[in-house]
């Protein structure tokens, strides 16, 4: 299975998108990302990182890139996938919500709850996890978004409950 983005991002040098960690996902598992499977491929990803006999800084482990990834965006957009299971993805992986677009009137309340998702997982495994959520004004669960930003792809915008 060729993953869609994954010849895009062949052609580019730039380091950013063309290591795409959701073509190694599914090159291993060899289906969708979002699809079964996709925890444990995370996890065995995440073992296989730490096991490693290197000098790490900072954050160390699988990073889930949503809108930096055009594998990962293309699923998004396919709607395999929400900010409930890359909650569960972060488990067993490197980061919390990694660059994931938001409706842009997305009330304070709404953010705040998916920011004490996050932190209640930091501190129940004892492991550093971040936010970056990205609202987009005008844009509500489901739209297409892109950014004026050569770095960031084109995905869907994620629900928050």
């Amino acid at each position: 299975m060729e993953p869609e983005g994954a010849e895009d991002a062949e052609s580019k040098p730039d380091p950013l998108t063309s290591r795409i960690i959701g073509a190694a996902i599914e090159a291993f598992t060899r289906v969708p990302f979002g699809s079964a499977s996709t925890l444990s491929a995370c996890a065995t990803i995440t073992a296989v990182l730490k096991s490693l006999s290197v000098r790490t800084c900072g954050y160390s482990g699988l990073m889930l890139p949503v809108l930096e990834d055009p594998v990962l965006a293309a699923r998004a957009r396919e709607g395999r996938y929400g900010i409930e299971e890359l909650l569960l993805y972060s488990t067993v992986c490197g980061t919390g919500l990694d660059v994931v677009p938001i409706p842009g009137d997305t009330p304070v309340e709404s953010i705040a709850r998916v920011i004490d998702d996050v932190a209640t997982l930091s501190a129940k495994l004892s492991k550093p996890l971040s936010t970056r959520l990205f609202p987009a004004p005008g844009t509500k669960a489901g739209d297409p978004v892109r950014f004026d930003d050569p770095h960031l792809t084109e995905t869907s915008v994620f629900a928050v409950d």
